[in-house]
């Protein structure tokens, strides 16, 4: 029997902790781009947590490359999936056509979390968000977003903007 028993070294193919190749997972992302997790999985004879794995380091790796650019523009709302009532929020920056986040559901804490990564430099420039009239999303926005209450809400929904 060993004396220091298992160790793990890092090696240039594979990111730590993962049982995967980088080539691999390079293959299932491009894959993952195109289709289901559930598809890939079946593919390439993982499971779908596995193939879910990949997935999530996929996205903090490019979460950790994000430079941290102002967003002047957000769009906060609630999506359900297979028609149930289990819900994810998506933040989007409405001036690049992209998603910045996706949280668990569509409490207080699913919107804090976005706010939380952002610094205070991207805080004090956003200069609207446009949302559902959903108390969570308005508290956070209120909460996080300097001087919200104070910009001027349209009326159609709950958007801080200087210039409505």
């Amino acid at each position: 029997m060993p004396v220091h028993g298992v160790r793990q070294i890092n090696v240039p193919w594979a990111e730590e902790r993962s049982q995967f190749t980088a080539l691999l997972e390079a293959l299932a992302i491009d894959w993952l781009r195109e289709t289901s997790q559930s598809a890939v999985a079946r593919r390439l004879k993982l499971s779908w947590a596995e193939v879910h794995g990949i997935m999530k380091r996929a996205v903090a790796r490019g979460l950790a490359r994000r430079e941290h650019e102002l967003i002047l523009f957000l769009g906060i709302d609630e999506t359900s999936f297979h028609k149930r009532h289990e819900y994810v929020t998506v933040v989007s920056d409405l001036t690049g056509a992209r998603v910045l986040y996706v949280g668990d559901g569509r409490s207080r804490e699913s919107i804090d979390g976005f706010y939380e990564s952002l610094t205070p430099q991207q805080l004090e420039g956003i200069e609207a968000a446009a949302m559902d009239m959903w108390e969570p999303y308005i508290g956070s926005t209120h909460a996080y977003v300097p001087g919200a209450k104070s910009k001027r809400s349209c009326s159609t929904s709950s958007t801080l903007s200087r210039t409505c």
